[in-house]
């Protein structure tokens, strides 16, 4: 009996050191259970940032794409202007050279023929003309023929002349250029005629 006391005893220990043991294994599951259920919602939440934030940088990134793509089209057009402008510009500015010159040409030829046409009134126009060209001045403009040569003085002969008597015609230029067919006249006739008037 007291054997079958003992080995009861013994059963019993060993029955509540499983109960033990399978409640610290049932306290540990419980607790790995809690742990992995804590890990899944961070790493869910982690899960769900990362995305967000994938999706936002993605976004970024196409904004910026786009901005770029629109400057760079923005840039090429206004290249293509500012070529177009520098085009134009460089038109312009040959046209306002070869204007330039044209006007400056033209000035040049004309300051040479009222030249020519003073010189060829005061020194080769024969003595009649030059009186003519007086008395008309006197009637017209009541201007006074100071630039003019007499008949008294072509009779002379004078000194050889200079720039300075030719200078001296600018008052009777505008006459002169009236009588412009008859410089053609003079110029056509031969100049020992002239000479010998």
């Amino acid at each position: 009996l007291r054997a079958a006391n003992e080995s009861l005893a013994r059963e019993r220990e060993l029955g509540r050191a499983l109960q033990r043991r399978l409640a610290a294994g049932e306290r540990s599951r419980e607790t790995m259970a809690a742990s992995w259920r804590e890990h899944k919602r961070v790493s869910d939440a982690a899960r769900t940032v990362q995305r967000a934030y994938r999706a936002y940088r993605l976004r970024i990134i196409r904004d910026q794409a786009h901005a770029g793509s629109r400057a760079l089209t923005d840039a090429r057009s206004r290249l293509g202007s500012l070529a177009a402008e520098r085009d134009a510009l460089a038109r312009k500015r040959r046209a306002d050279l070869a204007f330039s010159g044209q006007t400056l040409v033209r000035e040049n030829l004309a300051v040479l023929q009222e030249g020519v046409e003073s010189i060829v009134a005061a020194f080769l126009l024969p003595a009649r003309d030059l009186k003519s060209l007086a008395r008309y001045a006197q009637k017209v403009g009541g201007q006074t023929p100071g630039g003019l040569r007499t008949p008294t003085s072509a009779v002379r002969g004078e000194a050889t002349p200079t720039l300075s008597r030719a200078g001296s015609m600018t008052g009777t230029e505008g006459l002169i250029r009236a009588f412009h067919p008859l410089m053609q006249s003079v110029r056509s006739t031969p100049r020992a005629t002239r000479l010998k008037d």
